[in-house]
């Protein structure tokens, strides 16, 4: 039996599942932030400019970035599909939780006394795909029992805004500390509440979760400027990104055997607010003391100046224009923060660890920058509300050619499939007997080799109401509000509801000078009129065979 490690992470480290671990594994998931802002992705640029990306430049040299990866187009169903390898109609889930009445942990149909008090992982959202080295057993865990240490840093989003169901140590994650939903919904009734003023659960396996509200009321001003880790005279500042890097550097650098660290920065979402200036680099490997610069000095004064001027950290923007600058504004501070968290890993950690970095779901409406459109982004079936960035870097262990592009069909639901290849965790441990049907692909072999055959040859997504598992008991899916996408990265169909159809084609065929594959849906490109026209055996044949691939897949 090999040995375990203890609570304390101070025994021997553990040997790894069959096969061995050779890695640890960073999961950065990005918030609102869609694929058009980088001049990497291969579209056209904002009229505005792209994002201030330099550290994921940095990063995207160490690895491979995809093209043409996809999340769902809503927060809570990603961040589901992420966790749990699988679609929303297998977990009841394709919209944001927002009422304890109407959601249950993806209980299917759970009462409220199994929210509070958790039964066996097997009726819940977090499987055994986080369980890694696990044995099968349905019996929550302690942190002894684990290969690999795991932990959980910023936004969940899957729970309700009161956050009475369940925590993520519940499900079998050893730390957890973040806001469940968006900062800016905790706690109910504070004024000014958002990224400077946020409740903070904080909890470890086996042990009751506490809270913390940063920004407590009086501690700064409406509007700014807010000297933000003033700690000495405001014990309480903060802001949420900031907490969730020094959380994730202090925990995985007190690691002692391979970890999984799922990362979450709430920013650049709602609310818009001018990000801090500067921070402590106070905290990792080698850190120096002082402040790190957060956003650009350019950054920073434009940022003064909007709306009247002397506008600082804090400050939540009217105007679209400043509510759009904040937004990349805040997409830069990420930026900053994920290279920092580079920075200050342990070397001989990092030098060992995989980095898989995506988004979500596509640009929020309100600050989509033309030629893009506000109804084709987040919430929406078309391409911009479902295109993210992707990138995955790491050791040569994993990635060969580093450097490069790859346009191989990627979806946030094969997140944890590649995690579960990185770590070797045989799928008898974390899912016995195949009883859950899995969705995603592991995309390892596209890091490791160059002209591997793509992982998947399709992208389905959806949305849907009512949430299934309500205080009453299980609800079916309403026809009406079902919303499917399916594409096989040339052509793409959507279902709205029972029957009502459109088809497009989403390669660069229509706009090969824009080099904007699917980004502009717009409504004289539907083929589906076409469809069973006379002289149009072509389009009606491609029609049929993605209607049918759909069928096929969601009756399984």
């Amino acid at each position: 039996m090999p040995q375990k490690a203890t609570r304390t992470g101070s025994a021997t480290p553990v040997p790894p599942v069959p096969g061995g671990a050779d890695v640890n594994i960073v999961v950065l998931l990005i918030d609102d932030g869609g694929a058009e802002w980088f001049d990497w992705s291969g579209l056209e640029e904002p009229h505005s400019g792209y994002i201030l990306h330099p550290r994921l430049t940095e990063m995207r040299a160490l690895g491979v970035a995809f093209t043409r990866a996809y999340a769902n187009p809503i927060c809570a169903p990603s961040r589901a599909r992420l966790w749990s390898g699988q679609y929303g109609f297998d977990l009841g889930l394709a919209g944001n939780p927002t009422d304890v009445e109407d959601y249950a942990f993806c209980g299917g149909g759970a009462p409220i006394a199994d929210w509070q008090n958790p039964q066996p992982i097997t009726t819940k959202l977090l499987p055994r795909l986080v369980r890694l080295g696990r044995d099968g057993a349905d019996d929550l865990p302690s942190l002894s029992d684990y290969t690999y240490a795991q932990a959980c840093f910023g936004k969940t989003h899957l729970h309700s805004h009161d956050g009475r169901e369940t925590w993520p140590c519940d499900h079998g994650i050893g730390r957890y500390v973040g806001c469940q939903p968006n900062a800016g919904v905790l706690p109910h009734g504070a004024p000014n509440r958002g990224h400077f003023h946020f409740t903070e659960i904080s909890q470890v396996l086996g042990g009751a979760p506490t809270s913390k509200i940063w920004g407590a009321t009086g501690t700064w001003p409406s509007g700014g400027p807010y000297v933000a880790y003033d700690t000495s005279t405001e014990p309480d500042a903060g802001w949420d990104a900031y907490t969730v890097l020094r959380n994730t550097i202090s925990w995985i650098n007190s690691r002692t055997t391979p970890f999984l660290a799922l990362v979450n920065f709430n920013p650049p979402h709602a609310p818009f607010e001018v990000p801090p200036f500067t921070a402590p680099d106070d905290v990792g490997h080698e850190a120096p003391g002082g402040t790190f610069d957060v956003i650009s000095k350019p950054t920073r004064e434009a940022l003064v100046q909007i709306e009247s001027g002397a506008k600082g950290p804090g400050f939540r923007a009217m105007s679209a224009a400043s509510v759009r600058q904040i937004y990349k504004a805040n997409f830069e501070a990420i930026d900053t923060l994920i290279g920092k968290l580079w920075d200050r890993i342990e070397p001989t950690r990092r030098a060992k660890t995989v980095f898989i970095l995506i988004g979500d779901n596509g640009t929020v409406t309100n600050v989509v920058d033309a030629p893009y459109s506000g109804t084709h982004a987040k919430r929406s079936p078309y391409e911009q509300g479902a295109r993210v960035p992707c990138i995955v870097w790491g050791p040569p262990s994993v990635i060969t050619s580093p450097g490069r592009s790859s346009d191989h069909l990627v979806h946030i639901v094969d997140v944890m499939p590649t995690v579960l290849e990185l770590a070797k965790c045989p799928p008898g441990l974390w899912n016995p007997g195949g009883t859950r049907t899995v969705r995603g692909r592991s995309f390892v072999r596209a890091l490791r080799d160059p002209n591997a055959a793509p992982a998947r040859d399709h992208v389905y997504n959806e949305t849907f109401l009512p949430l299934e598992g309500t205080r009453n008991g299980p609800v079916p899916i309403d026809p009406a509000t079902w919303v499917k996408t399916y594409t096989d990265g040339t052509f793409k169909i959507i279902e709205r509801g029972a029957g009502a159809w459109e088809f497009y084609r989403i390669d660069a065929s229509l706009q090969p000078e824009s080099g904007m594959a699917g980004y502009f849906e717009k409504s004289e490109d539907d083929l589906y009129p076409f469809v069973d026209q006379p002289g149009q055996e072509e389009i009606t044949a491609k029609f049929y065979a993605l209607q049918a691939a759909l069928e096929e897949l969601v009756a399984s």
